[in-house]
């Protein structure tokens, strides 16, 4: 058996058939995480080979690598006629874990390109199949990347509960890079709860654990994910010191996903610093590229960060026009996050315009959605979580429990404060004898479904009554009426 990259090739140039196939792609395998372009080389080789010799172990397995190594470099389309024809082969032949597999490509595919709903649906039938195989390293994988996509969702408790099954299976199994990888996801929820020294912990177990396995993109994504990191905490130079190591990674090892969003955070960084004319530098590479990937979560968050550099630069038509396709795009992939930041920079464009009107309808959506969010990760299934980690008591606690239980205070906190919220509706409520609305406690004036909304579980619908449609609509009143 021939391990290194050097005795694979030297191997090369004495052998044909089948033997010479398999040493193809073994060293597509070896080169995928190094040089995805020199991965894809030698899938090409061994694809021409396999017609001539025709073995369909070695298709599917030759399929499943170049079809990767397309991902990595952010190839979609190209990923996508080959998990296609992955798909097809095996389905043919009825093999269930290249099935499986082609499966797991869509899903990345997918989750690249933000369309999180197909991604899910695609991870989670793969997760079906492989289960009954009792393949515990593919079920460790399969649910890290579900995780992810519920991260993507906004879906934090989802996210932490696959995590947590990634883990449990990794007790069985050795995997270091898929360690790496889980280390790496949950520093980033770290980060969204805003535990930055823990969060910050995390990555550098992950970029230990990448750095010592020589894998390269792993490295590239620790480093990006620390720069961003010291970015959120306004160290800026630690952030570009960072962001800059991730970045020639990435261009080495053309990994175009992460080429994108660091230039990105590079761009943030700059617009944080007020330099608002070389942030929109950094952005417009970053969006050439996005566009290249079809990827677009990148496309939508990019666009919104460069609406924002034009409203800075006070360009007030070109903000609008660049946060408006963002939030279009944003809500067409139900990107919870990058909608929320729309509706908050366009509310600044409109004041700063002195259209109080629209400023203050998107203040209201971007409020309504924060709620929803909150609503969406509710208390009951955080409750599910904890009854699961109650049922693991006897085991060590990981840090994986930790984060759930914060999830379950933050969520408590939450209920305490709706009840204790609740109390003051049966007292006396200030309300206006002309418009309703309703003198809350911070004493600004709410409609009444929006104070009743946040002081309870009800949740309002509109329609109009019979007398309010002969008023606004009369002519049409009898026939629609009826139909209604």
């Amino acid at each position: 058996m021939w391990k290194t990259i050097d005795e694979l090739e030297k191997k090369l140039d004495h052998i044909q058939g089948e033997e010479r196939i398999e040493i193809l792609v073994d060293l597509s395998t070896k080169y995928l995480s190094k040089q995805p372009h020199k991965s894809i080389e030698y899938c090409q080789q061994s694809q021409y080979l396999l017609k001539e010799n025709p073995n369909n172990e070695l298709e599917l397995n030759n399929l499943n690598i170049e079809c990767k190594a397309n991902i990595s470099i952010g190839d979609n389309k190209k990923a996508r006629l080959l998990a296609c024809t992955l798909l097809k082969l095996s389905k043919s032949i009825d093999n269930k874990k290249y099935y499986a597999e082609s499966l797991r490509r869509f899903g990345s595919i997918n989750r690249n390109m933000g369309n999180y709903e197909a991604s899910l649906a695609n991870f989670t039938y793969a997760l079906k199949i492989y289960e009954p195989l009792d393949d515990k390293t593919n079920c460790a994988v399969i649910s890290n990347c579900i995780g992810t996509v519920y991260w993507k969702l906004t879906k934090y408790s989802d996210a932490l509960e696959y995590y947590f099954k990634a883990l449990k299976l990794l007790d069985e199994i050795e995997n270091k890079i898929l360690l790496a990888s889980i280390y790496n996801n949950i520093a980033i929820i770290f980060k969204i709860l805003k535990e930055y020294d823990k969060s910050l912990e995390y990555f550098f177990k992950s970029l230990k654990i990448d750095e010592d396995s020589n894998y390269n993109k792993g490295v590239a994504v620790s480093l990006n994910n620390i720069g961003s990191l010291f970015y959120k905490t306004s160290k800026y130079s630690k952030a570009l010191k960072y962001l800059n190591k991730a970045l020639k990674i990435g261009e080495e090892i053309d990994y175009k996903l992460l080429i994108a969003d660091s230039n990105a955070t590079i761009g943030s960084v700059y617009q944080n610093k007020g330099n608002f004319d070389i942030s929109l530098r950094y952005y417009l590479k970053s969006l050439k590229i996005e566009k290249e990937i079809n990827n677009k979560s990148g496309i939508s968050s990019v666009m919104c960060n460069i609406g924002y550099c034009y409203f800075k630069l006070s360009q007030y038509s070109k903000a609008i026009e660049y946060m408006k396709k963002s939030l279009s795009l944003a809500q067409s992939i139900h990107s919870s996050e990058i909608i929320l930041e729309a509706y908050v920079h366009l509310s600044e464009v409109y004041k700063s315009k002195e259209i109080y009107k629209k400023a203050l309808l998107y203040k209201k959506l971007y409020s309504r959605k924060k709620n929803q969010i909150f609503n969406d990760d509710s208390s009951k299934k955080i409750a599910q979580i904890h009854a699961m980690l109650e049922a693991e008591s006897n085991k060590k606690e990981t840090e994986i429990y930790r984060l759930k239980n914060i999830l379950l205070v933050k969520a408590n906190n939450k209920l305490e404060s709706v009840l204790h919220e609740l109390k003051t509706l049966t007292g006396l409520l200030p309300i206006c004898p002309s418009c309703k609305k309703i003198k809350n406690d911070k004493e600004y004036w709410v409609q009444v479904e929006e104070y009743i909304g946040k002081h309870s579980e009800i949740q309002f619908t509109h329609g109009l009554c019979p007398d309010c449609i002969k008023i606004y609509f009369p002519p049409i009143e009898k026939k629609k009426f009826r139909q209604v």
